[in-house]
């Protein structure tokens, strides 16, 4: 799910303090043009507009973002390994519930 920094910074609620609106908007631009990781935009947002509370700025952007964005990049970036276990996983997982269903079928039809 792409989304981009017009997007979300028209989802934004009016925020009063122009030091963690300015803040919350370098965080967008960093996580959604720059692909930044979300706590070092956010880390960076906080140093470079003078706005030290870090969950604030995390809050409106967490609010912008959908969940799913996340989700999406973190598999995205997860390591070839990762994605060979989880698949590896899947199909152990799969396996069992085959045999599941066939002990249940034997069972049934004794």
């Amino acid at each position: 799910m792409m989304i981009s920094k017009e997007e979300a910074l028209k989802q934004l609620p009016f925020i009063d303090d122009k030091n963690l609106y300015q803040a919350v908007e370098l965080a967008l631009w960093l996580i959604l043009e720059k692909n930044s990781p979300l706590k070092r935009a956010i880390s960076i947002a906080s140093n470079k507009k003078g706005y030290k509370i870090k969950a604030h700025i995390e809050k409106y952007v967490r609010d912008v973002i959908p969940r799913e964005f996340f989700l999406a990049r973190q598999s995205q970036n997860a390591p070839p390994e990762a994605k060979r276990e989880v698949a590896n996983r899947m199909r152990a997982f799969a396996r069992m519930e085959k045999q599941d269903k066939q002990h249940i079928d034997d069972i049934a039809n004794k």
